[in-house]
């Protein structure tokens, strides 16, 4: 029984064989050298993202920036900051931010009613809103600028 499973897992010793895996040993290398220029390249560009994500976070944080959101809102809420249509993937910029409740949502609302304020803190700023539906643990993107609404589903009974 162990000697069929040695043939099973072992490879047979041809010429072919040995060629075949030599020449596959050699693309795999050059694919692993190239896999890791690509790596560390992607990761200068992470840390890069990165930490223009934290100094314009940082920016935002020394005005007054409320978010609100609506009732019954279901969703883990993800707030991207970009510039230059630029959007910061997910594993770019992971801050996840939990929207406080306000009592007043006068301002500019989305399309999932989340209120954002009158006027953007840094006008070359566009805010998106990744929002992760939590039955089915799937982003629903919506990679698109808040519009203005009249109304807007907001209240001081919002989620405690």
């Amino acid at each position: 029984m162990s000697h069929k499973t040695c043939e099973n897992t072992a490879p047979q010793v041809t010429t072919d064989n040995i060629s075949d895996s030599s020449n596959t040993q050699e693309m795999n290398t050059e694919d692993y050298h190239q896999t890791l220029s690509e790596r560390d390249s992607e990761t200068a560009e992470t840390k890069r993202h990165y930490r223009e994500w934290e100094r314009q976070k940082n920016e935002l944080q020394k005005v007054e920036y409320n978010h609100c959101h609506p009732l019954n809102l279901s969703v883990s809420i993800y707030t991207f900051l970009t510039r230059s249509d630029h959007l910061l993937d997910m594993k770019l910029a992971p801050t996840h931010v939990v929207l406080p409740r306000c009592p007043e949502c006068v301002g500019f609302c989305n399309d999932n009613n989340i209120c954002l304020p009158n006027s953007y803190p840094l006008p070359t700023t566009t805010i998106y809103i990744i929002a992760v539906n939590m039955t089915t643990n799937k982003p629903e993107n919506h990679q698109r600028p808040a519009k203005y609404h009249k109304s807007c589903v907001c209240s001081s009974k919002g989620i405690k």
